[in-house]
């Protein structure tokens, strides 16, 4: 999955991952991946930006990891 709130860069590296036999999912934020209820587990890859309103790539690292702890 790609996290990029800039369509442009998210169309681009998803472009490079479908010719590579990716499937992509695209979302624009991090709050928008975890409103979603998305669960990294079900992706092989995910890219984020770092620099994005509301909530940083950081902050999804971070909200994912607390998560992720028993």
């Amino acid at each position: 999955c790609i996290i990029d709130d800039d369509l442009d860069h998210s169309r681009a590296i998803s472009a490079y991952l479908i010719s590579q036999n990716f499937r992509v999912t695209l979302f624009s934020s991090a709050m928008d991946f975890l409103n979603q209820g998305s669960d990294p587990e079900n992706y092989d890859l995910v890219i984020s930006d770092i620099d994005m309103p509301g909530a940083s790539g950081f902050d999804l690292c971070r909200t994912l990891r607390a998560r992720a702890e028993p």
